[in-house]
This record gives C-alpha cells, sequence and structure tokens, in this order.
C-alpha cells in the first residue's frame, strides 16, 4: 500500500465526515506513527459515547466480572495492561476488605457447623477467595489461614477503631 499524504489524509475526512452528516459522531484518522492510521471515534454527546464504548466491548475480546464485594459495579478485567488482573474478584480496597470480611465469617459458621478445613477451603474457593500468601500463616497456606480464623475466641469481625 502507498502512504498517504496530507492531501489524502483529508480527502480521507471528507468522504468519512459526508458519511455521517447530522450524527453525533465524527470519526477520525489518526496518523500515531508513520507507518499506520487508526481510527478514532469521537462522539459528539453522552449517548454515543455509551454506544461506542458497549460496540467496542462488545467487538473486542474483552471480559467484565461483578464485584464480590457487594458494591454491585462491574470490573474490566485486563488482556494487555488496561483493566484490571485476571484473578481480580473486588474493585477497590473496601469492597476487597468487606469481601474478606464476609469469607471470615462464612469460614467461622462452617467451621461451627462442624465442616471440615478443606470443606471450608473448597467452599470459599468456589465464591471466589483467595488465601493470602503462604509465608503469612507459618507456611501453612490456606489451611493455615482458615485456622487463624476459626480459633477459639475471635471474633467474626474486625472491630473498629472508636
Amino acid at each position: 500500500m502507498r502512504s498517504l499524504n496530507r492531501n489524502h489524509l483529508s480527502q480521507v475526512e471528507l468522504v468519512l465526515g459526508r458519511g455521517l452528516a447530522g450524527t453525533p459522531l465524527q470519526m477520525i484518522l489518526v496518523n500515531r506513527n508513520p507507518a499506520r492510521f487508526a481510527l478514532a471515534l469521537v462522539p459528539k454527546t453522552l449517548h454515543a459515547f455509551i454506544a461506542v464504548q458497549f460496540a467496542q466491548a462488545v467487538t473486542s475480546d474483552q471480559t467484565f466480572r461483578l464485584c464480590r464485594g457487594g458494591c454491585g459495579r462491574w470490573l474490566h478485567i485486563a488482556l494487555a495492561g488496561d483493566g484490571k488482573r485476571t484473578s481480580a474478584v473486588t474493585c477497590s480496597l473496601n469492597c476487597r476488605v468487606k469481601f474478606n470480611l464476609k469469607m471470615k465469617s462464612e469460614a467461622q459458621r462452617r467451621r461451627k457447623a462442624g465442616e471440615s478445613y478443606k470443606q471450608i477451603e473448597t467452599a470459599l474457593r468456589a465464591q471466589g477467595w483467595q488465601p493470602a500468601s503462604v509465608s503469612k500463616h507459618r507456611g501453612k497456606g490456606s489451611v493455615g489461614q482458615l485456622r487463624t480464623w476459626c480459633r477459639p475466641g475471635k471474633s467474626s469481625t474486625n472491630k473498629e477503631p472508636s
């Protein structure tokens, strides 16, 4: 393909502009490097912006997941460094704390009901729980974390400072 000069580019913009006359969307050819052009969609209204964002999400290979912290937000899972890591289950630190407190109380409830640590681990992992690093629990991994959570005399939630 031969390279496009400024005259060719203005002709392409003119043709693209005619096709979108009267719409709240503008298409622009962007020259990010000398050898390649990219098509940029520039919405002029909020409705057009949402439509473009939706179309890009549906036509690309993006993954979305509902936050398990209970806030109802959707996580954009990164495929190329522009979203959350693939193992993320919560959208923020606040939701992660809520989720872990919920998992802790669930573990304590199941332990009181007589379930083994392995059964509790399986149930919590099915809900998206990921144990802390092995070093935090004296090399015992997820079972060590569950034993710490379920120790007799431990409260089911962390007390907030007053």
